[in-house]
């Protein structure tokens, strides 16, 4: 899991799956709930914290920096889910979505989920609107499946 100075690899195949760590509070019936795929705050320069396949196994993602989280579950999605472009039904507004590799170095599985405005100006990180964060969470948990039962 150690970084050891490998660097980013930028290209996820669509086949990859990615690994999120979840409370039992966010599975009822079997069935993922939206509560599981919370966005950074606005503001904030990250994205949806994940694993990636490649590197990594599902019990790897319920490690943090400093210790593993007892309890917690995984669950798990295919890249090729995560949908490249939402429009707010709303505003119009337009927004991509990625998945990036952010190696941490003690997780080098590490990457994030990343949303962009896409503009004339070109594109920019930000928080998308609230319809298209619900769309967005819909689509990913629609395509998801608890591979690691959380007890906490």
């Amino acid at each position: 899991m150690y970084r050891r100075g490998r660097p980013a690899v930028e290209v996820f195949r669509a086949d990859e799956r990615l690994y999120r760590r979840h409370r039992r509070e966010h599975v009822q019936s079997g069935v993922i709930l939206p509560s599981a795929l919370q966005f950074p705050n606005k503001g904030d320069n990250t994205g949806q914290s994940v694993n990636r396949s490649l590197f990594s196994k599902p019990e790897d993602a319920l490690w943090t920096d400093k210790e593993r989280l007892n309890g917690w579950g995984v669950l798990q999605f295919p890249v090729s889910c995560v949908p490249a472009e939402l429009t707010c039904p709303d505003t119009r507004r337009q927004f991509a979505f990625s998945p990036k590799h952010v190696p941490l170095a003690r997780n080098y599985a590490h990457s994030e989920l990343w949303c962009e405005e896409t503009s004339a100006q070109g594109r920019q990180r930000v928080l998308p609107t609230k319809l298209v964060r619900k769309e967005f969470k819909a689509i990913i948990q629609k395509h998801s499946r608890v591979i690691i039962q959380a007890e906490i």
